[in-house]
């Protein structure tokens, strides 16, 4: 295994655990399912705006203090870790269950081994010839095990969805060019970065789904739309009278 994969990986296992730890605390509290991701989006502006400024403001020094001051970098990717966890948590909030700590550990181990299978593919010839491709490939074999997941759980399905947004995602952080071990960091901040913004995406259209449709079906009472109870279950068809008596008694 390359010292560009030890990086990877083990900024994989460390972003992963802390994404999962956070996701965990965030569970404990009651609150509501924007909370979370809310946090998480936060987090995302901030860093965003902290780098791009740390980013600018170092192009005044030269390379051998840009090489030592860059590692300050390294805190991004923690804080990252901590925003994808939060906005992670906002899922299982809307779904009103959450894996327990045994089943992530599980997949966070699932993933790690597979993440180690691929930096030790890595030496192979036919890997190191077509490397996007057999990225490509494996990804495919990864998503195809983790489907499987949905027959047992949509907990665990949805879990498995999430951590493989990471595990793809740091992985690919190998194939990208890099001169140096400064260079790879810089990649693999940038890579967190892109990470908590598509976690943060997911998870905000799973739980808005259909939240913005409320008023686009004819209006309530009083606007000539007819009935409209917002308890209302329109393919409930068993409580479709008795809601129906309950608005009209109201009256």
């Amino acid at each position: 295994m390359t010292k560009k994969c030890l990086m990877s990986f083990f900024t994989y296992i460390v972003f992963s655990a802390i994404c999962l730890v956070s996701m965990h605390l965030m569970l404990l509290a009651d609150v509501n399912k924007y909370a979370g991701v809310s946090i998480g989006s936060a987090i995302l502006v901030t860093c965003c705006i902290v780098y791009l400024v740390f980013r600018f403001a170092l192009r005044r020094y030269t390379v051998r203090r840009f090489e030592r001051r860059f590692k300050t970098a390294l805190p991004f990717l923690p804080v990252n870790a901590i925003g994808c966890g939060l906005a992670m948590s906002s899922l299982y909030v809307h779904l009103g269950e959450a894996p327990n700590v045994l089943t992530s550990f599980c997949v966070w181990i699932a993933y790690a081994v597979l993440f180690a299978v691929y930096c030790f593919l890595g030496n192979i010839p036919l890997f190191k010839r077509f490397p996007r491709a057999c990225l490509l490939i494996y990804g495919l074999l990864v998503v195809v095990a983790g489907i499987i997941g949905i027959c047992v759980s949509t907990v665990i399905f949805s879990l498995v969805l999430m951590m493989f947004i990471l595990f793809i995602t740091h992985l690919a952080t190998i194939l990208v060019r890099s001169v140096d071990y400064i260079e790879h960091i810089h990649n693999l901040v940038l890579v967190s970065f892109i990470e908590l913004l598509i976690v943060v995406i997911v998870v905000l259209i799973v739980i808005s789904g259909g939240d913005g449709l409320d008023g686009l079906d004819g209006g309530g009472a009083g606007s000539g739309g007819g009935y409209r109870d917002p308890k209302y279950n329109p393919y409930d068809f068993g409580a479709t009278n008795e809601e129906k008596k309950r608005w009209l008694n109201k009256q």
